[in-house]
């Protein structure tokens, strides 16, 4: 997936958003998913969102193809969950909703299609990810504002998921871009990921 350049914010670095095919079809379709997240965060119960996963990366750092869309929502109570599902249901969008123990990594989820790209919507159900969504950057792409986690979230998140990938996509915008280092360590300590954020500035 590639998706033209976007600008960053005064004092981030820029990046790519990225999906194949031609550039105004890619264009119409990530608009699209935008616009259905846009509406949605209108609903009850739902606060906000922010890109998280390859495109956010791909913002702050070199970009990297990536095969979906992976976005993370904040609803304020229960009610928002079912705000979402139905706005989901309401535009014609099959959904899934998978549910997982309180010590998974991701307790719930939200799988969906929107304009043939696969997403996946994760609810955010901790403090950190709340503050995450809140403290989200709003970027222009195309005439839009997309809402995109901070570099110094987004690498937490990274480091906790501890993947190989995720902690390749940590350490690239840990090189690459402007960041909060005090933010940075203060969430490497809250989320227990000290040692991953040192081994990976040592590298």
């Amino acid at each position: 997936m590639n998706f033209p350049s976007c600008a960053a914010p005064s004092g981030r670095a820029a990046g790519r958003l990225l999906p194949p095919r031609g550039e105004n079809s890619v264009i119409s379709e990530f608009h699209q998913v935008i616009d259905v997240f846009e509406s949605v965060c209108g609903a009850e119960g739902i606060d906000g969102y922010a890109l998280i996963g390859g495109l956010a990366v791909s913002v702050w750092a070199t970009p990297r193809a990536t095969e979906d869309i992976d976005i993370l929502v904040l609803v304020a109570h229960d009610k928002g969950l079912e705000s979402l599902t139905e706005a989901l249901r309401a535009k014609g969008i099959e959904f899934q909703v998978h549910c997982g123990s309180v010590d998974d990594p991701v307790p719930l989820l939200v799988t969906a299609e929107i304009a043939g790209i696969p997403i996946d919507c994760i609810i955010a159900t901790r403090k950190w990810e709340a503050e995450a969504v809140q403290r989200a950057v709003g970027i222009e792409f195309m005439g839009k504002t997309v809402r995109v986690l901070a570099p110094e979230y987004l690498v937490a998140m990274k480091l906790k998921a501890g993947g190989p990938q995720d902690l390749l996509d940590a350490a690239r915008i840990v090189v690459q871009s402007k960041y909060d280092r005090e933010l940075l360590d203060a969430l490497a300590k809250r989320l227990k990921v000290t040692r991953r954020l040192e081994k990976l500035r040592q590298a």
